[in-house]
Order: structure tokens, then C-alpha cells, then sequence
């Protein structure tokens, strides 16, 4: 009777449960998709000791088998993987748990805000990309992979995108479920995720509001450090579903895409946004500028920098569309509610989050209270 020939296993964390099988065999391993089908065709790969499919949705606990001579078949010349190489495995590999960071971890580029065995939540500064490409080395992205890179866990990635010039909340699942989950609610831009960010933008707004046949109620004034503060209505909503203002829907430019002539005339798509007014100042040096409150409804590229800069109220620090000449780009993402919901059998609980931009005087902070609640806040 032949020897039974001794099989590899990796296990399946929760941090992996939801993937499908081909993908996790590629992330885990560096396995093409074609190759993975093959041997699961050939009854070499199984799952819990049985055949399967390259497209199972695998659960926590689930165990994949395979030969050794499969592994040994895989060499450094075939150029299997994305370091054109099998990474070494030793049986038995242990599940990946969701990660659990520290601030020293992460250097003093990134701050974090909020962490749970689900969510990762990040205060992206000014002047950081979110992800790798067009030259950029140095990303959130990068940085959460290299406090991975000694771990055995699934790491974390930004589930959305946010300027590079702009700072604020970044949101990252610390398991595949969250992540997809995340991707899915900044994706289908359903109203159900909450996004709100605070800029600064040159003008008066509260005479745009009046031309729209809105009111602008005063319900204050201050001056602080020799600057004069008009506090509006709004402000009383700070940071709350029901706070009023205007929606401004328009036609953007499509920035994220070049049509095959190459040339930027990529067709449009519609951007929605709420616009509330917070307060004004007269600066001594800027005139008239505007601190708004803005609730996406869309997530399209540079939406918030081109809706006002088209009405003739450019952000501060934009020098791409005309903004005032401050030292960085007044626009920052200060606060998201992620719903509560149930994916891919999975339940998630609702988070409320919180993250103060660091401005300096005159711009931060204003005098009133921002925000008026919040379980999570960073500042």
C-alpha cells in the first residue's frame, strides 16, 4: 500500500472569512487563479478534506489542503506570484487574526483615531497620499503595510480615497468583511454612510445662500484674537443628520478616467452635496472667508474643490482652481458614520466618528462648540 503523502494546511482566520478561494490562495500565497483551478480540478487542492470550487466563499475555520510536491512544482524561475516566487509555508500555517496596532507602529505620519477588532479608523495629514502610483512611495497605504509586514494578520488598507492635499478621517477594515464591506457603502453612495467634511472658502457665503432664496440666520458674533466671527444657524447643527443647508448637484468632470484619445474630455458624472454655512470671518488679510460643513452624498474626484470653485468660492490653499495663498489646503474630513448592517452573513455594528482638524489660529478652533456629540473624537 503506498505512503499517504503528507499534506501543507492553511487555515482560515476570521480577519480572511468572506474571500473566495482563488483570491485568498493569490494573497496568501502568490497563486494564479488558472493554477489554483487547476489543481482544484485535479482534486489536489480541498477544503475540510473535500473538492471544491476556486469561487467558495471560505469561513473562519475552514482548512485548505494540499500536497507538498504542489509546492515543490513552484519555483523561483516560473515567475509565479507577485515576487516571482512561493513564499516558504510550514504546516501547520496558523489562521490570520485582524491586527492590532500601536501609534508607535505607525510613526508619527498617521494617527489613529479609533481601532476595534473590525474597523481601523486614521487621521491622514495634509500633504499624504492614500495610496501607491503616479510616483508617490510614500502613502497611508505603504505606511499600514509596513507596520504589517512582521505580523501575521491580514493588513489593512484604505477603503476610500481622500486628496492628497486634504486631511481628515480615513477608514480601513482590519478584516476582509469590513473592508468589503467599507468598499461596498463608499461605492453604491447610498446615503447611508454619513461623510462630512469642514473647509474654509473665499467670499461671503451666506449672500450665495440669500440669492438661492435660503435664510442665513446671525445667532452670534465674537472676535477672537482681533478677528471678528459671524456665527450662523447652522452652526447649531454642527455635526448632526438634521442640519440645514443648500444641495448642490452638478455635472464634474470625470478626473479619474481618460478617454483612449487621450485627451481630458472623459464625460461627466453627477456629484450631490449639502452645503451648510457655520460661520464667517473678516480677515484682516483675506477678507471674507466662509467656514462650511459638507455632507457628501458622492464621491467624486475633487467634488467639494469644484462645486464651490464654480460658484466663485474657491477653498483656501487650493492653488489648483483658484483658492487664496495659505501655507495648505483648508478641506479636512471631520466626521463619518459607518451603519450599522449584515454582510455576507456577518453583523456589523453602527460607529460614529470624530477627527478636529489641527488648522492653526485664525481658522481652528471656532468659537462654538464643535461637534455637539460623538462617541470617538480625535483633536
Amino acid at each position: 500500500m503506498p505512503e499517504q503523502e503528507e499534506n501543507n494546511i492553511l487555515y482560515v482566520g476570521s480577519a480572511d472569512a468572506g474571500q473566495r478561494l482563488w483570491r485568498f490562495l493569490r494573497l496568501r500565497l502568490g497563486l494564479p487563479r488558472s493554477l489554483a483551478q487547476r489543481w482544484l480540478r485535479q482534486g489536489q487542492l480541498r477544503v475540510n478534506t473535500g473538492r471544491s470550487k476556486a469561487e467558495r466563499i471560505l469561513l473562519a475555520g475552514d482548512a485548505i489542503r494540499f500536497p507538498k510536491r504542489c509546492l515543490g512544482s513552484l519555483t523561483a524561475s516560473s515567475g509565479i506570484g507577485p515576487q516571482k516566487s512561493m513564499p516558504p509555508l510550514l504546516p501547520p500555517a496558523g489562521p490570520r487574526a485582524p491586527v492590532s496596532l500601536t501609534q508607535l507602529e505607525l510613526g508619527g505620519a498617521l494617527r489613529i483615531v479609533y481601532q476595534d477588532h473590525e474597523l481601523l479608523a486614521l487621521n491622514k495629514p495634509a500633504g499624504l497620499a492614500t495610496q501607491d502610483g503616479s510616483g508617490q512611495k510614500h502613502s497611508a497605504a505603504s505606511i499600514l503595510r509596513k507596520a504589517c509586514d512582521e505580523k501575521a494578520c491580514y493588513t489593512p488598507a484604505p477603503a476610500h480615497r481622500l486628496d492628497k492635499p486634504a486631511s481628515g478621517l480615513l477608514l480601513a477594515g482590519k478584516t476582509h468583511i469590513m473592508q468589503s464591506y467599507l468598499h461596498s457603502l463608499f461605492r453604491e453612495a447610498k446615503g447611508e454612510l454619513e461623510r462630512d467634511y469642514l473647509c474654509w472658502a473665499a467670499g461671503d457665503f451666506s449672500l450665495f445662500l440669500r440669492s438661492e432664496g435660503l435664510a442665513a440666520d446671525i445667532i452670534s458674533a465674537a472676535n477672537v484674537a482681533d478677528i471678528a466671527w459671524t456665527i450662523y444657524s447652522t452652526a447649531e447643527y454642527a455635526g448632526d443628520a438634521g442640519a440645514a443647508g443648500i444641495l448642490l448637484e452638478d455635472e464634474l468632470p470625470d478626473l479619474g478616467r481618460t478617454p483612449a484619445s487621450g485627451k481630458n474630455d472623459a464625460p461627466g458624472r453627477i456629484g450631490r452635496a449639502c452645503y451648510s454655512l457655520l460661520a464667517r470671518q473678516v480677515h484682516p488679510e483675506l477678507g471674507a472667508i466662509s467656514l462650511l460643513r459638507v455632507r457628501l452624498f458622492t464621491g467624486r474626484r475633487h467634488q467639494i474643490r469644484l462645486q464651490l470653485s464654480m460658484r466663485g468660492f474657491a477653498l483656501l490653499g487650493d492653488r489648483r482652481y483658484g483658492g487664496l495663498d495659505v501655507p495648505l489646503l483648508l478641506l479636512h474630513a471631520a466626521h463619518m458614520r459607518v451603519p450599522a448592517g449584515a454582510y455576507l452573513g456577518h453583523s456589523i455594528n453602527e460607529r460614529r466618528l470624530y477627527c478636529l482638524p489641527g488648522w492653526p489660529p485664525p481658522f481652528w478652533p471656532p468659537p462654538f462648540q464643535y461637534p455637539k456629540g460623538g462617541e470617538h473624537v480625535c483633536i
